[in-house]
């Protein structure tokens, strides 16, 4: 693909998205020290002196990651924590951010994260900072659903890293140019498999009448029990 550059938004976008795949593509074959800003410029068909309209460095490519996946992530999860949606809706529109975004891109989240030990210490901090965030987010939804009723006690962070650890590894075997990928697809699954993990009932798959009435109850005291401020003179 040869590209004219221009001012315009829109086509720096193209460029833009363009470059972190085939950078991406590159580093995948080559390694990031193997690869020159010359062989980027070469794959999407620009002057290296154009592509320094874009960035100065390989580097610069790195925290256009980092930009375009953690950081927009951490923001998506945070509108979702604080909608007005209800607890599972909001578990289920997180998994969706999460899971279209790597659907979308999976060959960058993989460049993310087999760079991570190289980048830039800005960069790298910005990261950790994001991926904190997100585990944040979604550990803060599932507690909510907790205390609303509509999810089972349990340890919220042990469950945010379970459900991003299936979008993630989403990565490492979905390919958007198969024929007859889909990314929404794969989003709904996933987003239906989380909230099984974590809902109360679940009509198509979940047992009624008295014994699972009384999981719930026990599951229910094991919560309250956990969470119970120590008495005065008790362990």
């Amino acid at each position: 693909m040869r590209f004219v550059v221009t001012g315009s938004a829109s086509r720096r976008q193209l460029v833009e998205n363009e470059l972190l795949d085939q950078a991406a593509a590159l580093f995948a074959e080559r390694g990031f020290e193997g690869t020159t800003l010359q062989d980027i410029a070469e794959a999407i068909g620009i002057t290296r002196p154009s592509l320094y309209h874009y960035i100065k460095s390989k580097d610069d490519l790195l925290g256009m990651l980092v930009s375009g996946l953690t950081e927009t992530l951490a923001g998506e999860l945070a509108e979702m924590e604080v909608s007005d949606l209800r607890w599972s809706e909001r578990l289920s529109g997180a998994v969706h951010a999460v899971t279209l975004r790597i659907c979308a891109h999976p060959s960058r989240f993989r460049l993310l994260v087999r760079s991570e030990h190289i980048l830039p210490e800005a960069v790298r901090r910005r990261h950790q900072a994001a991926r904190r965030e997100i585990l944040a987010h979604l550990s803060a939804i599932i507690d909510g659903g907790i205390k609303a009723g509509e999810f089972w006690p349990t340890d919220g962070r042990v469950a945010a890293f379970s459900i991003l650890g299936s979008c993630n590894w989403v990565a490492w075997w979905f390919n958007p140019g198969a024929p007859g990928a889909d990314g929404k697809a794969v989003a709904d699954q996933l987003a239906v498999m989380a909230l099984r993990s974590v809902a109360r009932t679940d009509p198509a798959s979940s047992p009624a009448g008295p014994r699972a009435a009384l999981a719930a109850i026990r599951a229910d005291l094991e919560y309250v029990e956990q969470h119970l401020p120590a008495e005065d003179g008790l362990a």
